[in-house]
Parts: C-alpha cells; sequence; structure tokens
C-alpha cells in the first residue's frame, strides 16, 4: 500500500486566521505518499487523456466540468489507498481555540482528566453548533480580535449581548464567569511576546493539520522525507518539526481507549516547494480541493462516491460539529454543564478547582441516572 516515504502534502480553503469564513466553511490538508517518478507519469497521463489544458493540474479547476471530474476519480482511486486528509470545520476549529484560550490556561494542571471527559467537546461545540447566532458570532470575532491585536475589553463586552434565557445562553454567561474569575491567567496566555514568530498564526489550521496527518504517516515509516506546498505559517513555524528529524522514540497519548502518535521521525528538515516544479504537490492538491468541494455540496452522487470512498478506507481525519454534545437530554451534555456550573462556583468561591472532582462526576452520572429513571 505505502511503498514510498516521500510524502507530498497540500491544503484547500485556507483563509489565514479566518476561521468565519462564509465562503470557505472547511479547511482540508491532504498528504499523499508514492514514488514521484509514478505520479509525474500519471499526471502527464491525466492530462494527456483528458484534454486538460496546461501542464499543471489544479484541483479546483478540474472540479468544474465533467471531463475534470473524471480525471480526479482516476487520481483518486489509483492514489486514496496511499493518503491522509484531515478535514476541519473552521468555526469548530475556532471554538476549540476558545477552549485552547480560556480554559486550557486555567486547566492545565489537571487537562487530561477534562479532555478524559469530553469537557473541551463539550465547550467547543457551545459556539460551534449555535455559530449562525448573531450574538455568538460577535463573540466570536471579539474573541479573535483579542487573540490577535489584545483587545479584551470587546470581548468581554460581547458576552453583555446575550439577552434570553436559553440553555446555549445560559452556557455562554457561565463561560463568561468563568473567564472573569481566571482572566489573569488567560491574559497571561494571550499575551504573547510581539517578537514571537507564531503569534500571528494563533488561529492558523496547517500547522495542526500538518502534524495531525505526519502522526498518521508517522505509524508507517521509521522516517520520512515532507515535501509542502510553500507556506508561510508553516516555513516560520519550521522549527518545531525540525526537533523530530532523525528521531528514535515514539511517545503516544491514550484518551479513552484511543492512542495518539506524538512523536515520528523526520529524514531531513520539512521542504517548501512549488507545484510546477513537484508534481505530488499538485496530486496532493487534487486531494484537498476535491475533498473541501465535496464537504461544501454533499448532495451531489459525485461528491459522495468521492467522500465515501475515502472514508471506508479510513483515509479522513475529521474535526465536525457534533450536535448531541449540547443536547440538554444527553448524559454527556448534563455532566459536562454541571461540571461547569461546579468550575464557576468553585472560581467565585475561591475553592480549589480540582479538588475531587473524579467523585464529583461520579455523584453527576448518579444524578443523571435517578433523573431519567424517575420520568
Amino acid at each position: 500500500m505505502f511503498e514510498s516515504n516521500i510524502i507530498f502534502f497540500d491544503e484547500a480553503g485556507y483563509t489565514s486566521n479566518d476561521l468565519m469564513s462564509e465562503e470557505q466553511p472547511y479547511f482540508v490538508f491532504a498528504g499523499v505518499s508514492a514514488d514521484p517518478s509514478e505520479i509525474k507519469d500519471d499526471i502527464e497521463k491525466v492530462i494527456r487523456d483528458y484534454k486538460i489544458q496546461g501542464n499543471e493540474l489544479k484541483g479546483n479547476r478540474l472540479f468544474k466540468f465533467s471531463k475534470g471530474r473524471k480525471a480526479i476519480k482516476f487520481l483518486i482511486e489509483k492514489y486514496y489507498n496511499k493518503s491522509y486528509i484531515a478535514v476541519f470545520d473552521k468555526k469548530l476549529a475556532l471554538g476549540s481555540k476558545f477552549f485552547e484560550f480560556i480554559f486550557e490556561p486555567v486547566l492545565r494542571p489537571k487537562l487530561f482528566f477534562f479532555y478524559e471527559i469530553d469537557f473541551h467537546i463539550f465547550i467547543t461545540s457551545i459556539l460551534a453548533i449555535s455559530n449562525h447566532d448573531p450574538v455568538i458570532k460577535q463573540i466570536l470575532f471579539s474573541f479573535i480580535k483579542m487573540v490577535k491585536d489584545k483587545n479584551y475589553e470587546d470581548f468581554e463586552n460581547s458576552f453583555r449581548l446575550l439577552k434570553s434565557d436559553s440553555f446555549i445562553y445560559y452556557l455562554l454567561r457561565l463561560i463568561f464567569i468563568f473567564y472573569i474569575f481566571n482572566k489573569d491567567i488567560v491574559r497571561e496566555e494571550v499575551d504573547l511576546s510581539p517578537n514571537n514568530k507564531t503569534d500571528k498564526w494563533a488561529l492558523e489550521l496547517s500547522f495542526t493539520a500538518l502534524h495531525t496527518l505526519l502522526s498518521k504517516f508517522g505509524e508507517l515509516f521509521e522516517n520520512m522525507i515532507v515535501l509542502c506546498d510553500n507556506s508561510h505559517p508553516l516555513q516560520e513555524q519550521k522549527d518545531f518539526f525540525d526537533c523530530f528529524i532523525k528521531r528514535e522514540d515514539r511517545e503516544y497519548l491514550e484518551i479513552r481507549g484511543q492512542k495518539w502518535l506524538l512523536t515520528y521521525s523526520l529524514n531531513e528538515p520539512i521542504k517548501f516547494v512549488n507545484s510546477t516544479d513537484y508534481q505530488g504537490i499538485q496530486l496532493a492538491d487534487v486531494f484537498a480541493s476535491t475533498v473541501a468541494n465535496c464537504f461544501k455540496n454533499q448532495s451531489g452522487s459525485f461528491e459522495k462516491e468521492c467522500i465515501e470512498l475515502l472514508y471506508k478506507n479510513n483515509r479522513i481525519h475529521c474535526v465536525l460539529p457534533i450536535p448531541n454534545y449540547v443536547d440538554p437530554l444527553k448524559q454527556s451534555t448534563f455532566i459536562n454543564k454541571c461540571l461547569l456550573e461546579e468550575l464557576v462556583y468553585r472560581a467565585i468561591s475561591g475553592v480549589e478547582l480540582f479538588h475531587e472532582l473524579p467523585e464529583f462526576i461520579i455523584k453527576t452520572q448518579i444524578e443523571f441516572s435517578n433523573l431519567t429513571t424517575s420520568k
């Protein structure tokens, strides 16, 4: 299946730090592992057989006409089992960034506990599921400004727009109170040095996507040769990836029985190249652009066929909203709502945040069971 440790990466739906884009709701990052000469032969064959204009394949352009879609189908069917694709719903990703900045600095001493019970997904989903609400949009826009411009006043004022008594608004008020009583810790996290070159990419997704896919490919190869399309965010953060060059150890993170590879080995520093000279980048672009277009319109037969092929062969890693996490009738929602209320109560009262939290969760589970049994 995977015969070459040379991996080409490209993206689609890139909007930098703007994760509120309506026109580009998904960010997709694709990697394809294959021999460069094989890719070159196949791309030349596609251009010739399907009469594609020009000497370079562009996924978005191919997607727009019949012969282009046939070319896409040929390439995906041949290379799907040599690929991995990461798909991010941008507004959910923004909710994740919200959790990283507002909650993680405070919960860091026991962060693994909160991940184990999906508290991060609960908080993220509150914002992502309801992002069409104009007030929640304003909260998210002001959060972006806070991270980028250190504008705390607008961020805090945006929560004062929460006027109704809806369940989601109630949860958002709790989040605001949690922030207010922990804002010194949060501000310390947000106030990165202006000389830090990663500061301006704090909300950008390429870094997370590449690390995610390298962890996937890292399970298959002892070391990897990585070529990425020219990317300013990745080029400015490449020092992080340099620490994996010739690395021999394998470390994993396990959450609820699922293991994630944290360390992998690169044969050499990541190369940033252009698609004209490296056909592998063109192939990665075809995968990324096709998946981005298919997720934007999931009703078409061609779109369904492409997504089904990649899904059933476990080629896609998705970060998408899960409505059940904010359903007040679900046990997970009830538990995490109670946990949020408890954290707010402790923050206001000056009680130690983490004292006997596992016992609190057990009591909450019993309470939910009693409530549902009595109905």
